[in-house]
C-alpha cells in the first residue's frame, strides 16, 4: 500500500485515473483507496478482494494483430530498456494519424 501511495506516478499513468484496488484481507484496500481519492483519483475497492472470482483473459493468448510496443513508463526507463521498434509519445498523439506504421512495414 505504501509503495502505491509513494510512487503513484509510476503505477498510475494519468491524473484523475479510475483505479480498482483489492487485497486478501479487506483491510489494506480501503485504506489505499482512501489515499488515492485524496490524491485526486477515482478509487474503488473490489468487493470480495482476491477471492471475488474476477478473472481477466489469459494474456498469453495471441490476439488477431501484432501491434507495436508502446512504452508508457518513464522516459529514463524507456531510453535504457526500450525494445526496437518502439515509440514514446504524449497521450495526445496516441490517436493521431501516422502514429502506427502501415501494415507490412
Amino acid at each position: 500500500m505504501a509503495q502505491l501511495q509513494q510512487a503513484t506516478d509510476q503505477y498510475i499513468g494519468v491524473s484523475n485515473a479510475r483505479v480498482v484496488v483489492f487485497d486478501d484481507d479487506g483491510i489494506r484496500a480501503p485504506v489505499a483507496a482512501s489515499w488515492l481519492r485524496q490524491l485526486g483519483h477515482e478509487a474503488w475497492v473490489l468487493t470480495g478482494g482476491i477471492d471475488s472470482g474476477l478473472a481477466l483473459p489469459d494474456p498469453r493468448v495471441p490476439g488477431p494483430l501484432a501491434l507495436p510496443v508502446i512504452d508508457v513508463g518513464t522516459l529514463a526507463r524507456h531510453v535504457a530498456t526500450a525494445a526496437r521498434p518502439s515509440w514514446i509519445c504524449g497521450r495526445a498523439r496516441l490517436g493521431s494519424k501516422g502514429m502506427f506504421p502501415a501494415a507490412g512495414g
